[in-house]
């Protein structure tokens, strides 16, 4: 019988996760704790997963993430998996079939498997590396978290940003998100709460940067671990030329909770805006090394691979579409 594929129902739940467990080769967290799992997935009455079915067995599975409540929203990947002898093309099948439930304008996807690029570039999608910066803590004299050899610490351009923490999202009712709806992806005012103020695993800091141009939203998060800290900017959303300014941020952060470092993983952002902000670009084979994983850290550089399916005007950070989780 030929395989048809459609939105997973709630009686398809168990099964769904017997596949996962068995093909994937172990429990996920997204898809086997309860609590991750309707964080993530669950809209309303529905569920935001789509399988491939032959008769009553699974072949593929698929999950997404919306960035806005729009008619057309943007929209990540998470989680895609299908067997290994399911018929070809199917995971396209999949993103099709998400495509036409969503409506979507673009379609994207944060940290794939790089012997999966080659497909996805068939279908047209765009494939890249994120670019790797940091900045490091000059008034530390010992790195802990990361192995630094050719300690480098770039002067920052002083751009005169109004910076201010914010602790709750009601400081935000002013914020225009609407504004910025033609960013790729547009990411909302319910999307910003639902991920960073009312996130149950993780704790951000948040910071709001006016400038002459117009606002932005800073978004850190702190790793500890022993006495050390490390910082990490895992999102910006707005005003792309206030990223010029982050650098100034990113050392009153740094001092603030005496951290020996802050990374950055993302792609779209400019060169002269890194630059700018006095951040440090992680090369192929570079001497120093500033660990992707840091609770605790594995000291190496980690390539993240993306798909983004409209390249112009599209940027990505750490904390896009699933990542920046716990793996509980």
């Amino acid at each position: 019988m030929k395989e048809h594929v459609r939105r997973l129902t709630e009686k398809d739940i168990p099964a769904f996760r017997q596949f996962c467990e068995t093909h994937w080769g172990e429990k996920h967290p997204l898809i086997h704790f309860d609590e991750m799992f309707d964080y993530y997935y669950r809209e309303k009455d529905a569920v935001n997963f789509v399988a491939a079915f032959s008769e009553e067995d699974i072949l593929g599975v698929c999950g997404f993430l919306k960035t806005n409540g729009k008619k057309n929203p943007d929209v990540y990947i998470s989680y895609i998996l299908t067997k290994k002898d399911a018929p070809f093309g199917l995971g396209f099948r999949l993103l099709g079939e998400i495509e036409k439930i969503t409506n979507c304008r673009s379609i994207n996807c944060n940290n794939i498997r790089k012997n999966t690029a080659g497909l996805y570039e068939f279908l047209g999608y765009t494939v890249e590396d994120m670019e790797h910066y940091y900045r490091l803590n000059r008034q530390k004299k010992v790195y802990n978290l990361a192995n630094i050899t050719n300690c480098i610490i770039a002067e920052v351009e002083k751009c005169g940003a109004k910076v201010k923490r914010i602790d709750d999202c009601s400081q935000l009712a002013d914020f225009d998100f609407d504004s910025y709806s033609e960013e790729l992806p547009h990411k909302d005012a319910g999307y910003f709460r639902w991920r960073f103020f009312d996130y149950p695993w993780n704790r951000y800091e948040i910071y709001r940067l006016s400038g002459k141009e117009g606002e932005g939203l800073a978004v850190f998060r702190i790793f500890e671990h022993g006495r050390d800290r490390a910082v990490r900017l895992v999102d910006f959303v707005g005003e792309r030329t206030l990223f010029r300014s982050i650098g100034e941020l990113i050392d009153r952060v740094l001092r603030r909770h005496d951290a020996e470092f802050c990374d950055i993983f993302s792609f779209g952002v400019g060169q002269e805006e890194m630059k700018s902000a006095g951040m440090t670009k992680i090369e192929p084979n570079d001497e120093n090394v500033i660990p992707l994983y840091l609770e605790p850290p594995l000291y190496e550089n980690t390539d993240i691979t993306i798909f983004m399916s409209k390249a112009d005007g599209f940027w990505m950070f750490r904390a896009d579409g699933d990542q920046d989780r716990p793996n509980i």
